[in-house]
């Protein structure tokens, strides 16, 4: 769209308009009308960018927020990238989002009919497009409307996996969607996965640190409430989690860490210890039977990983020691751990032990990692010695036969 004499006029008086009436955006304005005349729109978007983030411009009421798309940025949209573009106009309708969403849902649609409308091919536009759809299914979800929320996230997640080539933030908003539609639901399993997906593709540098300490806290909770979530090293060793440090919630940190240890002695332990902040959190209280019997699996997949490959061959009297179990319990337990296919093996109920052939890999933490590698370290030196008691013995041509 270019930009006729008529347009930037409108333009110039749209920016002279707004900094009388706002003088504290008066240079940032002037800036962008600059850049305007002389159509270098690379910069322009980057100054645009900057304006967003003022605090003297997000203060201001939504509807200069909005018009400062409708009156200036629409005029020049088509001279920037499509992406661009979407993540600007997605920011300006933040603040209109949080009083009025059906606007700010209609006002982002607007901008996915303006860009359905360029030259550009419709390969180029699935990412930018992408990008605002999951921008209105979370303000669907704002306003309560939780089945188009998970229409728009499930179409989402599957256009993304058949892309190739996609921005970062584009993952970023569809996971970030996703995971605030299964918070709402409470599908902690879920939740968690889509957060972490989430985490993958943004740095904690780059968000509030309000949101990061918030994420944190849900996401510990997820991990200790999610069914089928045995593997939280990657929570553990990612820095959102040190956001809980000094905090009132510092205590999960503790338990995000116990659970990944399957250390059910500690966890009784820190039960005592953070009581209070414990039946102050209601998911945990209502769930304190999921975690006992999650501390538990957990604790069982932990004794079993902790054996070499060729030992695992483990009596029933040693399970319920570490678990605190009967018999019985112990028995349900490892039915439990089979029939999910946490472990392979077998229950022998005349010796009374279980032999695992195999446990369920999943992420370790550097801890477990160390650990790890002292039974490396053991298992070489185990077999060098056996190599070291093989009697050599030399054929015809100088050749040495190992064990004969």
């Amino acid at each position: 769209m270019a930009s006729s004499s008529a347009s930037a006029a409108a333009a110039r008086t749209y920016i002279e308009s707004t900094s009388g009436k706002y003088p504290a955006l008066a240079d940032s304005l002037n800036a962008l009308l600059d850049l305007y005349d002389k159509k270098l729109w690379h910069q322009l978007t980057l100054e645009t960018e900057t304006l967003l983030a003022e605090p003297a411009f997000t203060s201001c009421p939504s509807d200069v927020q909005i018009d400062l798309y409708q009156s200036f940025i629409k005029d020049f949209a088509y001279k920037l990238s499509s992406l661009k573009l979407a993540q600007i106009t997605a920011v300006l309708s933040q603040q209109h989002a949080q009083t009025e969403p059906r606007s700010a849902i209609a006002f982002l649609q607007s901008v996915i009919a303006l860009l359905q409308e360029s030259k550009e091919p419709p390969v180029a536009l699935a990412a930018p497009i992408l990008y605002l759809r999951m921008q209105i299914a979370s303000l669907h979800l704002r306003a309560g409307d939780e089945r188009k929320c998970k229409e728009l996230v499930e179409a989402g997640q599957a256009q993304l996996a058949a892309m190739e080539d996609v921005d970062a933030s584009v993952h970023a908003a569809v996971h970030h969607v996703a995971s605030l539609y299964h918070k709402v639901k409470q599908n902690f399993a879920e939740f968690y996965s889509s957060s972490m997906s989430y985490l993958s593709y943004v740095t904690t540098d780059a968000l509030p640190d309000d949101a990061c300490l918030g994420l944190a806290v849900d996401l510990s909770l997820a991990a200790l409430l999610g069914e089928g979530v045995y593997g939280i090293a990657e929570l553990i060793n990612h820095p959102v989690l040190r956001y809980l440090h000094n905090t009132p919630s510092a205590w999960l940190v503790d338990m995000v860490q116990v659970f990944q240890e399957g250390d059910l002695h500690a966890y009784d332990a820190l039960c005592t210890k953070h009581a209070a902040a414990l039946n102050a959190q209601p998911l945990l209280v209502s769930h304190a039977s999921k975690l006992r019997e999650k501390i538990t699996v957990m604790c069982l997949m932990s004794l079993l990983f902790s054996l070499p490959a060729d030992s695992r061959c483990v009596s029933l009297s040693v399970i319920a020691e570490r678990t605190k179990l009967d018999t019985a319990g112990v028995e349900r337990l490892l039915m439990k751990a089979l029939s999910a296919k946490l472990i392979e093996g077998e229950i022998d109920g005349v010796s009374s032990a279980v032999t695992v052939t195999w446990v369920q890999p999943r992420a370790l933490t550097l801890s477990q990692v160390r650990a790890l590698r002292n039974r490396l370290d053991a298992w070489i030196g185990k077999l060098e010695h056996t190599l070291m008691s093989i009697p050599e013995a030399r054929v015809p041509g100088g050749d040495v036969l190992l064990g004969v």
